[in-house]
């Protein structure tokens, strides 16, 4: 039989003892059955990529098919959720994936080759859902059918790769195949939002666009929640990181984007803990005994609340965190949680929205003294040197004047003849 592996190199001599890395069925060589899939597998970007073509003679061994009639969908679920890496937030969670494991999990120690659906990252939310109880067994027979996933094997033995002979690549069109693939995880993303969404058929409310399915909001709230939670408690040892200069190392370390985008290697794959450290990591400071020396902070539960209420909020709102933590600092989030932690979320975003309103539509200090000496913003921007971009979000709000440079803000006040505090909200 023909089998196609997709990649951005050529591989004609494939090994299975990756054994570091996490897979769907475990360590091993992956590959499919079918050349459009493994084309979508080599296009991780427009660029694209080759599939490598083996012929793989199968006489003589062991395989296991999951998708055959001899197991159920559960025994393939099973083997992903002993193999690959997913965070639960709760013992009930945990507990029904120790059950499904140990009730279905098919012993596969003895197979050369295992077959079975394609697990792409984007699909994990399924097993997710199952395991939340939030589908059952056949509601996630369809989804797995509707979405399309594929089948893909995975050679595990030495054996089977001396059966393996390489018959040569091509080159794939990223530009074809790129949004292939992403049209295939758009379409799981819209029948989780089909699945979660059928009993919000008519509610009166005006229908928001949201940019992932509100089954995967739950995961990003609870892992922002220990996020700023973490960045909170570790104030102790770290103290020039504030919550507020966090969010900036958060965004700018691109992991804000994966969130907004509902990346589930990301919202599926971290614990608050874990994304904290690969922040700092990836902005060159901070170590894992940041987290080993923190002690559990008195405003934890306020720093988990701002973190949930920020995750709904970009959600909710469809904007970037880049938008909103300039208009919605983590301090003026937690000014408001005495006001509103203990009201629905969808009800404090839209205060949220009333406050964040009307600041905007307010004249701000910066605007009034501007006017006062009839200075135009391009002459006021010139003569201070503050971008005038950044001058017109500081006078429509958009940017929160009071974390600006202190650099900033005094040479505002001295070409407007006033203190720099009398230019602060």
């Amino acid at each position: 039989m023909k089998i196609y592996h997709g990649s951005k190199k050529i591989v004609t001599m494939p090994i299975c003892d990756h054994k570091s890395v996490s897979k769907d069925f475990g360590p091993g060589f992956y590959a499919t059955g079918s050349e459009e899939l493994a084309r979508e597998w080599a296009s991780q970007d427009d660029n694209g990529g080759l599939i490598n073509i083996y012929e793989l003679e199968t006489d003589g061994l062991d395989i296991i098919d999951l998708i055959s009639d001899k197991y159920s969908v559960l025994n393939w679920l099973a083997l992903v959720l002993s193999e690959r890496k997913l965070v639960f937030y709760s013992k009930a969670e945990k507990m029904n994936s120790d059950s499904i494991i140990r009730r279905y999990l098919p012993d596969v120690s003895g197979a050369d080759i295992i077959k079975g659906y394609r697990t792409d990252d984007a699909f994990l939310v399924f097993c997710k859902a199952f395991i939340e109880e939030k589908i059952d067994k056949e509601q996630l027979i369809r989804l797995i059918d509707k979405a399309d996933l594929g089948e893909e094997l995975v050679i595990r033995t030495e054996k089977t790769m001396k059966n393996l002979t390489y018959l040569g690549f091509e080159t794939v069109d990223g530009s074809l195949y790129y949004p292939k693939r992403l049209a295939k995880e758009i379409r799981a993303m819209e029948l989780l939002r089909e699945q979660t969404d059928k009993h919000k058929k008519t509610s009166g409310k005006d229908s928001l666009t949201h940019p992932y399915p509100e089954l995967y909001l739950t995961y990003s709230m609870k892992l922002l929640g220990e996020l700023t939670g973490c960045a909170a408690s570790c104030m102790s040892s770290f103290p020039e990181m504030t919550p507020d200069r966090f969010l900036q190392c958060f965004i700018i370390s691109g992991y804000a984007s994966c969130i907004e985008s509902g990346d589930p290697r990301v919202i599926l794959g971290l614990t608050g803990s874990e994304l904290y450290i690969k922040v700092l990591s990836d902005c060159g400071m901070g170590s894992d005994d940041l987290l080993k020396e923190a002690p559990e902070s008195d405003e934890s539960d306020i720093a988990c609340w701002c973190g949930e209420m920020l995750a709904f909020y970009q959600w909710y709102r469809n904007i970037s965190f880049s938008d909103l933590v300039n208009s919605l600092s983590y301090g003026r989030l937690f000014a408001l949680y005495p006001e509103l932690h203990l009201i629905p979320k969808e009800e404090a975003a839209v205060i949220i929205d009333q406050k964040l309103g009307n600041r905007r539509s307010a004249s701000t200090r910066l605007q009034a003294h501007r006017k006062r000496l009839g200075l135009s913003q391009r002459e006021l921007a010139e003569a201070s040197g503050v971008n005038l971009r950044t001058l017109q979000q500081y006078e429509v709000g958009d940017k929160d004047i009071g974390r600006a440079a202190a650099e900033k803000v005094i040479s505002l006040s001295r070409i407007l003849h006033c203190r720099p505090d009398h230019l602060l909200e």
